[in-house]
Order: structure tokens, then C-alpha cells, then sequence
């Protein structure tokens, strides 16, 4: 009967203390529940993780600018005389005389012009292509104040868009002399640094490409700001400055301004 009453209260001993097992609810160990939470996993493997800005790497601190001389393709030559221009296109007055700009009959490309005075008439070439509507877009001549000469600037394009702008210099014997041509883009005259020298500056194309035109010694010196900074797009700062785009479809912007054929980087 002893023997009996021993076997059972082991039995009873094993009982409960299984069930008190199976009452604390804890699972075996596995291989998920040994895996860190997900807040704890780095940045790049959570699928709700923020990209990072990329900012690039090769932005320059500063830069200088190389110039190169400017070639000048302009010519002009004085004509005694000679019947009227066929399609007269566009007249300006200016100082001492007037600027025609005509097309030829057996052009149907390029606009020209001249300028004439009581005494001569002055060929100025080919100065833009002919568009089938030609408005203040196509054509135009304004008349400005620069380097201490009194400049004519005619304003035409070529195909879709290829601006071209050329600068004439009004002289004091009546006559007209070459001044500028510029090719490279929409042309824009601004004092970069505030030193009281004017800077062309031309701008074209997406991405943006900038040059600088400085008048140094009676001539132009002409600067590549893209290849200066090493930037794929410049542009004019609204504070004046440039403004460069290193990377496609980037929106940092890196501000550089300008002092003496200097650039230096402001902000980004």
C-alpha cells in the first residue's frame, strides 16, 4: 500500500509541475525570434528608410577662369554707292545715321544689314536667318553705352534657336567699326563684381552652358564657366553670381560669385 501511495504522489508531482510549465507561455526558441527588432536593423535594409541627398562629390571650392582671345569674324566694308536693298526687313535710327537690315533676292536664308549715313553706306554681312515670321523675337537693334564707346547691337537667329548678336562701334569720323560677335548663346551685359567694368555673358542650351566676355586692352577674352568648375549646367544667379548644377536632375545648386576672372563658391 506504501509502495502504492508513492507512485502516485510522484505522478501528481510530474503533473503539476507540467502544467505549470504549459501555463507560462513561453515557446521554444527559433530562428525568428532570435533576429533583432526591425528598428535596430541599419537604415538601407529598412524598406521605410529616407534616401539620403546625394551631394556631389566634386564641387569645387573656387576656380579660375581660363580666357582665350576672341577672333573677330566681322567685316565691314564701305560701299560708295548702290541701288536700294530689295526687302528692307527693319530700320533703326542711330547716332549719325541708320541701320537697314534687308534680305537678298537670291538669299532665302540669311538676313544683312547696313548702315548708312549722308555720306556712305556700311555692308555689315550676314547678322541673322530668315524665319517666315520675323518679329522683335527674329530682328531687333537696340543701342547702349559700353567700354566708353557708343555700341549698336544687332540681334537676329539663326534656325529654331541659335541666337546670334553683333556689336558694332559707332566712331567720331561717321563711320562704323567691328566691336563683337557673339555665337554662343542669348548675350546679357552685367557688371559681375560691381567694379564698374561690364561683363557679357551668354547662356544657351539645357543643361545651360555660360560663357564670359571680358574687354580687356581694346579687345575681347572670352571664358568657358562650364569647363572652369567642372559643372554640367551654369547659369546667372537671381543675386548675381552663377549658379551650377554637377549632377543630372540634381536640385543643389552651388553659388559661386564672381570677382576678377575669380570664382568662389558662396553656398550651396
Amino acid at each position: 500500500m506504501r509502495n502504492h501511495r508513492k507512485v502516485w504522489l510522484v505522478g501528481m508531482a510530474l503533473t503539476i509541475a507540467l502544467g505549470l510549465t504549459g501555463c507560462s507561455g513561453k515557446e521554444t526558441p527559433s530562428t525568428a525570434a532570435s533576429l533583432p527588432p526591425a528598428a535596430t536593423l541599419p537604415a538601407e535594409s529598412s524598406p521605410t528608410a529616407s534616401p539620403t541627398p546625394a551631394i556631389a562629390v566634386n564641387v569645387k571650392a573656387e576656380a579660375v577662369l581660363s580666357f582665350a582671345n576672341v577672333a573677330s569674324e566681322q567685316r565691314v566694308e564701305r560701299m560708295s554707292g548702290g541701288e536700294d536693298s530689295a526687302d528692307i526687313l527693319l530700320e533703326k535710327p542711330v547716332d549719325g545715321g541708320t541701320i537697314i537690315a534687308y534680305a537678298k533676292p537670291k538669299d532665302a536664308e540669311n538676313v544683312y544689314a547696313q548702315y548708312r549715313t549722308e555720306a556712305a553706306r556700311y555692308e555689315l554681312g550676314v547678322v541673322g536667318g530668315l524665319s517666315p515670321k520675323m518679329d522683335d523675337e527674329q530682328l531687333s537693334v537696340t543701342t547702349l553705352e559700353l567700354y566708353g564707346r557708343s555700341l549698336v547691337r544687332i540681334n537676329g537667329v539663326f534656325g529654331a534657336n541659335a541666337p546670334v548678336q553683333n556689336y558694332y562701334a559707332l566712331e567720331d569720323d561717321g563711320g562704323i567699326a567691328p566691336f563683337l560677335r557673339v555665337d554662343t548663346g542669348h548675350a546679357q551685359e552685367i557688371d559681375l563684381d560691381g567694379d564698374g567694368t561690364t561683363e557679357i555673358i551668354s547662356t544657351y542650351g539645357l543643361p545651360t552652358q555660360t560663357y564670359v566676355y571680358a574687354y580687356e586692352d581694346n579687345r575681347f577674352k572670352m571664358a568657358d564657366v562650364n569647363a572652369a568648375l567642372g559643372a554640367l549646367a551654369v547659369y546667372l544667379g537671381n543675386n548675381g553670381g552663377f549658379e551650377a548644377n554637377y549632377e543630372l536632375g540634381s536640385a543643389v545648386a552651388a553659388h559661386y560669385d564672381y570677382t576678377k576672372g575669380m570664382l568662389k563658391l558662396t553656398s550651396m
